[in-house]
């Protein structure tokens, strides 16, 4: 592309050059849904200005092909670490970064065409389960398998070191932290590539296969680690982390066991369960309210399925479809012995 400044940074494609203290977090989406080719791609980045500190915040920019960007002239009310989200019906999404009893927390600010936003609302904070060093630096989000899921950045001030969790939200609005807080992506061991921290990269999960490769930022120094002089001999990274093709949550029994759906609207069609069960495998169709089984739809029906499946069809003795449930309220009851299920889906 031959855009770089050859004697400051010689073979480094420049495509942004706006100086300021310091410049982070840049989010990039391709839209879609945008019918205005000049407006095709759109950036969400930290800048600190120190000559105009209203253009310091979250500044949005437009571009036509990824390599030209205009400022929109919209500075969204954010300290560094924020990220840009589209979701799957064009609504544009910026989770920013403020503080709360200064402790890093997460603010959530929405828009339908990316001109007028909706005002900054508290989504992840400090609870009783975090203490006073707990701080929530960035976070991501994604579509996987009909949910809304997400990657936060948790650094602990006690130990200046960060990892990764999980997020999930109903309806890309309102986000919770998973029940048990589990690491995803924790610091490897002192003197590893990743053992000061593992931060977000801000793009979503990628198939490459039968596999998603989640891209991140690998530091071998601790967050203070900088500025109390000491660096490591490795230098940061870009690395990348997997997770087989819609398997990055589940529910799980342990034991003997099962775990129900809320009730929705059956659509019809053919049941597929993606699930790991080293016994049988079985699912019944129970109506809402007090969960009285289908006729024909009960445990004792359904033809067990075993092993490692992502795409188990799911049959009863008398039935091969839920046809005739089409449009009732049904739950699943998924019952196994040390079963993992991560997904279901219809399909005609």
């Amino acid at each position: 592309m031959n855009r770089h400044f050859a004697d400051q940074f010689p073979n480094n494609n420049i495509i942004l050059h706006w100086p300021a203290y310091f410049n982070d977090s840049v989010s990039v989406i391709e839209d879609w849904h945008e019918r205005d080719p000049a407006r095709r791609y759109k950036m969400l980045m930290y800048h600190h200005d120190v000559a105009d500190l209203d253009q310091r915040g979250g500044c949005l920019l437009v571009s036509p092909d990824g390599l030209q960007w205009t400022p929109t002239g919209t500075v969204l009310p954010s300290q560094d670490a924020e990220s840009l989200w589209q979701d799957p019906a064009g609504r544009y999404y910026g989770f920013l970064k403020d503080r709360l009893a200064d402790q890093r927390s997460r603010t959530l600010v929405h828009s339908d065409d990316f001109k007028t936003w909706s005002e900054p609302q508290w989504i992840i904070t400090p609870d009783h389960g975090d203490n006073a060093g707990t701080n929530f630096y960035n976070q991501t989000a994604f579509t996987l398998a009909g949910r809304t899921l997400g990657f936060l950045n948790v650094f602990d001030m006690a130990s200046q070191t960060t990892w990764i969790e999980l997020l999930e939200s109903g309806d890309n609005l309102n986000w919770r932290r998973m029940p048990s807080r589990p690491r995803l992506l924790g610091p490897g061991a002192p003197g590893s590539y990743d053992g000061g921290g593992t931060y977000l990269g801000l793009a979503e999960p990628i198939l490459v296969g039968d596999e998603h490769r989640y891209y991140y930022y690998a530091s071998a120094d601790r967050h203070d680690d900088a500025a109390a002089g000491r660096l490591a001999a490795l230098k940061p990274s870009l690395a990348f982390a997997t997770f087989k093709q819609n398997r990055l949550v589940g529910q799980q029994t342990e034991g003997d066991g099962y775990f129900s759906t809320l009730p929705f609207i059956c659509p019809g069609g053919k049941l597929f369960l993606n699930f790991v069960g080293p016994e049988a495998v079985t699912v019944s169709l129970k109506r809402a309210g007090y969960g009285i089984e289908y006729e024909g739809f009960a445990q004792p029906d359904c033809h067990p399925v075993t092993g490692d499946q992502q795409h188990a069809a799911i049959t009863w003795k008398t039935k091969a479809t839920l046809d005739e449930l089409k449009g009732k309220y049904i739950r699943l009851r998924v019952h196994g012995r040390n079963l993992a299920a991560y997904s279901a889906v219809f399909e005609a």
